[in-house]
């Protein structure tokens, strides 16, 4: 193999394509999702493969998309997937090694090794953890060993590019228990993954439940005397160090056990009861490197806990099946015992494949070929993925407080992205996955109970309050819930929760002291904080948000001072540039200065692409440019200025000019032409980074970031897309899909048809929303959600007419997508 690291993305999509036909294979009790979606799926037209069929869990899972391909139920607790790991990454942008980043879901396609198969896995986030409870099938002489032998770096690079016979002789007999694997003998399907691993001669195959993992292994036939068994080690993870574990022989067909991490969830246990579907014939133990022999009964611990579990020669294939839980043992025990009851295999893959064709099934499109086929409904697939069930079978949970807590009463979750998911991913489970929303809102007020600090949550992973990222976008999340009517949760507690947010703050990371300097000074001045433009333009958001929701509630006075203070992004906007910049406390900007370099005043950007970020008030930094002309020039350079960005960090990917798609900030900046009335230049930009998108390894241009980039491809495929999140407003873009249908949970359907659409045809020359003519270019949730026809005309040439109107621009703010 080549050394794909060296490879410009250009280059690897070209061998990806080579890849997608052989490889990337074709594809609950709904685990996570209504029975009202197998209604709707009565109503669905075929039109090819099915939407099951239609996922491609390899989609992404080279280049900068760190997605996992193994099984995950829709919102499961347990992703069950391979660890994998290959040769060194050189230099990325000139800035170092980012070979453990690349691995932050446990895999990343170029790898050539599977290091084993764990149960928790994050995806597509740029932080590192989980990989808890890893399995690995074990054959003495080939690869019967208690440490992953993972070549030197020379090493890794001859098998990578001659091939697992190049001659590198290991120092070790067996050098380890990872084991070489080919692409050519690797399926990902919904539900269901397999690789045959080379070095053990094991065929592995996994799929998973909400809170459970099952494994299928085959041994090719040994000699009677070689033994074969898993490996298990509590050891290995992403990105975590553990500083306590701990095992229990329960039987001679079960072991239970905890591992507990410090990483970037600080304090996470991770609780796991393992059965076997067949008796162990010995069980070997390697405790902080003393190793020995372990009996039914023993309890074992240490902060190194490995063991060797080994089974009998036979013609049936060894099936384990796992219950994972964050409360207790008893938890997991529980957890297995309703979600697994039995040692049928293909049927928990049929169950798992069941809850994601009724998922999936809420959307039925006809799109133009297979490939974009592929990408939408794998898009659709990731979106749903996020966040994880967290609570118990029985609603134990594992709270912010470090608790246990019995059933809330709803369910419980966690891997909320907030910073990322609040913009498109969120909005895509309101309009397809609707009973969700009320619970992803009872999460954070009860995560900002337990939490103590004034705050509601911002980044939190099991049981584990991040504090990633800036701002406080949970306020966004409340808002867009209660303004689209959702009103499952306490929407007093809810303003409380986010008011006490807006004032206070919480203490870690400086967060309160960097809000009281925002109300200060009318910004974040650079020598104070870093990051200080983009926590400027995200707490404006936030702040306006606020405004919003108090506006909602009848708090007048309190709408009018959070308004006004959702105005200070106008105080880091330099009229001499036309970009936001760093400014310091005494007034002056930062100099030198320019637009394409990854200051530390930016978070994930620069100044080009921060600059568009005020999706609260589009009309305001418009008049900041100097009216709409002005405006649309300075977004089509963001569009056409030169692609390199100095000094930025990885993550910064998915180049449209200075437009970056593949991190979150730039998602919605095509769309802002519509608000200038000019949104043919929508449909060109739209379709232009909608192309980054495919269905290889390759296909996600960047962090996928718990869904929100392949929602984002979703939302552009159907043809609008939620600016600001928070108001309901959906601003129409160039459809892609010929025609598609959502169907919801009242029963409704909601029909887009484009005619005469093609990858030629990207502009809209007329538009009609249930017969009457569409000259606006923006819906509304409720009109979506209402059912009915969307009808648009495509053609070659852009009609400049359609949308244009002053009257027909989209809202940002709330106030005016109330009236119309």
């Amino acid at each position: 193999m080549r050394n794909w690291s060296k490879i410009r993305r250009r280059e690897f999509l070209k061998g990806c394509v080579a890849t997608a036909a052989g490889t990337l294979m074709s594809g609950t009790a709904i685990f996570g999702t209504r029975e009202i979606a197998a209604e709707a799926g009565a109503h669905t037209e075929k039109h090819g493969p099915s939407p099951l069929e239609s996922v491609r869990p390899m989609i992404g899972t080279g280049w900068r998309g760190h997605l996992f391909p193994g099984a995950v139920a829709p919102f499961g607790l347990v992703q069950l997937s391979p660890d994998t790991a290959g040769g060194p990454e050189p230099q990325w942008n000139i800035q170092g090694d980012w070979y453990a980043w690349d691995h932050c879901s446990g895999y990343h396609y170029p790898d050539t090794l599977v290091l084993g198969f764990s149960h928790t896995h994050l995806q597509g986030t740029g932080g590192e953890d989980l990989g808890d409870v890893l399995v690995m099938p074990v054959v003495e002489g080939r690869n019967w060993s208690w440490e992953s032998g993972i070549p030197p770096a020379l090493g890794q690079m001859e098998i990578e590019n001659v091939g697992g016979n190049s001659g590198w002789v290991f120092d070790k007999a067996v050098p380890g228990y990872r084991s070489l694997f080919s692409h050519s003998r690797e399926e990902a399907r919904a539900g269901y993954y397999r690789v045959y691993l080379e070095t053990p001669k094991v065929m592995a195959e996994l799929t998973a439940t909400t809170r459970c993992g099952m494994h299928r292994y085959r041994y090719d036939q040994l000699a009677p005397d070689t033994r074969q068994g898993v490996l298990l080690d509590l050891v290995r993870g992403n990105g975590s160090s553990v500083y306590h574990a701990e095992l229990h022989v329960e039987s001679d067909t079960r072991i239970s056990g905890v591992r507990c991490t410090h990483g970037w969830a600080h304090d996470k246990q991770v609780y796991f009861v393992m059965e076997f579907s067949q008796p162990t014939l010995s069980i070997d133990t390697n405790i902080d490197g003393k190793t020995g022999p372990a009996s039914v009964g023993d309890r074992l611990s240490g902060t190194s806990v490995k063991a060797i579990v080994s089974h009998p020669h036979g013609s049936e294939p060894l099936v384990i099946r796992v219950g994972i839980s964050a409360t207790s043992v008893e938890g997991a025990v529980k957890n297995l015992k309703a979600e697994i009851q039995h040692w049928d295999f293909d049927a928990v893959v049929r169950q798992n494949q069941e809850a994601w064709g009724n998922a999936l099934s809420v959307l039925d499109a006809e799109l133009p070929d297979d490939a974009m086929r592929e990408t939408f409904y794998t898009g659709a697939y990731r979106g749903l993925a996020a966040p994880a069930t967290f609570n118990d079978v029985d609603g134990t949970y594992w709270g912010q407080d470090h608790r246990n807590h019995p059933d809330p009463g709803f369910t419980k979750y966690t891997e909320l992205s907030i910073w990322d998911i609040y913009r498109g991913e969120f909005p895509f489970i309101m309009l397809m996955q609707p009973h969700v929303t009320n619970d992803v809102v009872r999460t954070m007020l009860i995560d900002y109970a337990q939490l103590g600090q004034h705050s509601l949550p911002k980044w939190p992973l099991w049981g584990n309050e991040t504090w990633s990222m800036t701002g406080f976008h949970a306020a966004g999340m409340i808002l867009g819930a209660y303004v689209r009517g959702f009103r499952g949760f306490d929407a007093e507690a809810a303003y409380a929760a986010i008011r006490d947010t807006a004032l206070t703050g919480a203490e870690e990371r400086g967060n309160g002291r960097m809000q009281a300097i925002f109300r200060q000074y009318g910004y974040i001045p650079m020598e104070l904080h870093s990051g200080s433009v983009s926590s400027t333009l995200d707490f404006s958001y936030d702040y306006w948000c606020t405004g919003a929701m108090a506006a909602l509630m009848g708090k007048h006075d309190d709408a009018v001072m959070f308004y006004k203070l959702g105005q200070n992004y106008r105080n880091i906007y330099d009229r001499s540039t036309g970009f936001m910049r760093g400014k310091t406390k005494d007034g002056s900007w930062r100099d030198p200065f320019r637009p394409d370099q990854e200051y530390e005043d930016y978070v994930e950007t620069d100044a080009w692409q921060a600059s568009f970020s005020v999706p609260h008030d589009v009309e305001g930094l418009i008049d900041l440019h100097g009216g709409d002309e002005a405006f649309i020039a300075k977004l089509e350079g963001l569009f056409t200025a030169p692609s390199l960005v100095i000094e930025s960090r990885p993550d910064i990917t998915g180049m449209v000019g200075q437009d970056a798609q593949g991190n979150e900030p730039s998602n919605h900046n095509a769309y802002l032409f519509s608000f200038a009335g000019a949104p043919w230049k929508t449909q060109y930009w739209v379709r232009k980074v909608a192309a980054l998108y495919n269905n290889t390894p390759a296909g996600i241009p960047g962090n996928d970031d718990c869904g929100q980039l392949s929602s984002w491809f979703v939302f552009a495929a159907l043809g609008f897309y939620p600016v600001n999140a928070a108001t309901g407003v959906y601003v129409i873009g160039s459809p892609q899909v010929n025609r598609a249908a959502i169907h919801n949970s009242f029963g409704k359907t909601f029909t887009i048809v484009a005619e005469n659409n093609s990858r030629e045809n990207i502009y809209i020359q007329s538009a009609k929303l249930n017969g009457r003519e569409l000259t606006r270019s923006w819906l509304r949730h409720d009109e979506l959600v209402a059912g009915g026809d969307l009808l648009f005309q495509m053609g070659s040439t852009p009609n400049k007419e359609w949308g244009s109107a002053r009257q027909d621009r989209p809202p940002s703010g709330l106030a005016t997508a109330q009236h119309q």
